[in-house]
């Protein structure tokens, strides 16, 4: 547990440090207005014996064709509001979209997302707090990005809908229909990894404009956590270099002075990335419209062209600032590393768990009695499910824990 812990607060205080934190209240200013958002539904028997938690208590198996691992309540008596607590995994702070390192990050926020649409759609459960956010409504402009991206997404399968019916029209082989199409699907497949990686609540929410997406941290705790974190990680990077242990490096990810956008930018032009491979395959079918004087599916190629050089500018628009260089690279003793280590490592328990915690608590307490059904979703990560429950039930606020399967199955989980 310890471990999943360790890496869940690494990777939300990493993506603070790596992308831009747009200001938000730090008192509720925006939430009074909440409660004029009406429910689908009723969230009445949700968390009676006979609901959700038998459909999936039943020898421990799912029957409710959601992918869920277990449900579990922490009542607390005569309740002022009901937390739905749902743990969760992250993308790999620093990578792309496509690295294999995020294959379990992407199958839980798929599946967060099925568990938390159902919620919303079955119990009218509209309002979630999700970690790594400032306290207050999400800015709309962010929901807009998440909207633009699930637009783009949708653009792109229309092009190569309109594709595919001029590459059959023209009676191209079947081995060059074949490869444009696998690598468009493996386009659009791309863009939705990159949709669901920026989670799972931010989708939803971009498809539903009812629900109410707050963002959960205080602001003076989760800076003095990031500063925790990077202190903690500078350390045993440090460590790692003397004792010559280079695999674990956090180094590359904070040191590096390139920004994000040039990253994503490098990304897209590599060989291998999905959305550039499509491009490559597009240029044989470009020279056979040009010599065929087919209109009609040259102008089809050169939507798809501009779409791909709009995806490369909406990248640039990302920019970061150089990333310092490591404060302890001129620290060579090892023992006084290992003390420094230790005391970051109380901080980390007492500010970036339990103080994060208790906020969290707090600051859902507090909102939750503003929202329909005084019910609402937590995502937070998997690592700090007990202590969550334990500062929420201390507040008069009953919890129900829903575990997604690729959550109880990462490695540490129990």
């Amino acid at each position: 547990m310890k471990k999943i812990i360790m890496a869940s607060f690494i990777a939300v205080i990493l993506l603070a440090l790596f992308l831009p934190v747009q200001p938000k209240p730090d008192q509720p200013g925006q939430i009074l207005s909440a409660r004029t958002e009406k429910p689908l539904a009723d969230t009445a028997g949700l968390f009676d014996s006979g609901s959700l938690l038998e459909e999936v208590s039943l020898a421990g198996r799912n029957i409710s064709d959601l992918p869920i691992e277990s449900v579990s309540k922490y009542e607390s008596d005569d309740p002022d509001g009901w937390a739905i607590l749902i743990p969760q995994t992250h993308k790999y702070p620093g990578s792309s979209v496509d690295s294999p390192k995020n294959d379990s990050a992407q199958k839980a926020q798929e599946q967060i997302y099925r568990i938390i649409s159902s919620l919303y759609k079955k119990y009218g459960v509209g309002f979630i707090m999700v970690e790594g956010e400032l306290y207050g409504k999400i800015p709309e402009q962010k929901i807009e990005k998440i909207k633009n991206d699930i637009a783009a997404r949708n653009k792109l399968g229309e092009l190569l809908s309109d594709l595919d019916a001029n590459m059959r029209r023209n009676n191209l082989s079947r081995e060059l229909i074949d490869r444009i199409t696998k690598n468009g699907k493996n386009a659009v497949d791309y863009l939705d990894r990159k949709i669901i990686l920026q989670g799972a609540p931010f989708k939803v929410r971009a498809e539903n404009r009812n629900v109410n997406l707050f963002g959960v941290e205080n602001k003076d705790t989760y800076q003095e956590s990031a500063e925790i974190v990077r202190n903690y990680i500078y350390l045993q990077d440090r460590k790692n270099q003397l004792v010559a242990s280079p695999k674990n490096f956090f180094s590359l990810q904070l040191e590096n002075s390139i920004s994000i956008a040039d990253i994503y930018r490098m990304m897209l032009t590599k060989k291998n990335n999905p959305i550039n491979k499509l491009k490559i395959s597009l240029k044989p079918l470009e020279s056979f419209a040009v010599s065929k004087g087919d209109a009609e599916l040259l102008k089809n190629i050169n939507e798809l062209n501009n779409f791909y050089i709009n995806l490369q500018e909406d990248s640039v628009q990302t920019a970061q600032t150089a990333k310092p260089a490591n404060p302890y690279s001129n620290l060579n003793n090892v023992e006084k590393i290992d003390t420094l280590i230790k005391q970051t490592s109380r901080a980390v328990q007492e500010t970036v768990i339990d103080r994060r915690n208790r906020e969290t608590a707090e600051n859902f307490a507090r909102t939750v009695k503003l929202m329909p059904n005084n019910t609402g979703i937590i995502q937070f990560g998997a690592g700090h499910k007990d202590g969550l429950i334990k500062e929420l039930n201390s507040r008069n606020i009953s919890v129900m824990v829903i575990v997604p399967e690729e959550v109880a199955n990462m490695s540490g989980y129990n």
